[in-house]
């Protein structure tokens, strides 16, 4: 497989496998809210409430069926393994790459406000040199990265 095409595969693998990891530990604690609420109300009222358990089971069911659908469509698209170094240097390309949609997206108020808070605490702007340095250097890092996922 070609190193670039690989290394596509990568990125989008392991961002995938982040977001559902996250995705999973938010519905995990929304759904033990909900179930602790319904055994609170059993607790005190009646044991009627333990009927409102059920669809929470089947939503919770399904969610694992659809987690692990996902997870085996990324499978999918990049099937080896990473190593200790393909994930560190994927962690580092994925964090420039949120850093700068991330900036994409803040307000202009906000950024002037990070920027005056940048001179008066750093006497430079600390943050916009860093967005230069990240959106400057993503191409050679996933030049770099390709290295990493050439090799099979």
């Amino acid at each position: 497989m070609k190193p670039k095409i690989a290394t596509a595969r990568a990125l989008a693998a392991y961002t995938a496998t982040k977001s559902v990891r996250l995705i999973t530990i938010v519905f995990g604690c929304i759904l033990a809210v909900l179930a602790a609420i319904v055994l609170a109300l059993v607790y005190f009222y009646s044991n009627w409430w333990l009927i409102l358990l059920l669809p929470l089971v089947v939503i919770g069911l399904l969610f694992l069926l659809l987690r692990f659908i996902v997870l085996r469509i990324v499978r999918l698209i990049y099937r080896h393994p990473f190593n200790h170094d393909q994930r560190k240097k994927l962690n580092a390309f994925s964090q420039k790459i949120i850093t700068l949609l991330e900036a994409r997206s803040t307000p202009p108020i906000f950024f002037a406000i990070v920027t005056v808070k940048d001179i008066l605490l750093h006497r430079d702007v600390t943050t916009l040199r860093a967005l230069i340095s990240d959106s400057i250097s993503l191409k050679a890092d996933f030049a770099e990265l390709e290295k990493h996922f050439g090799k099979r």
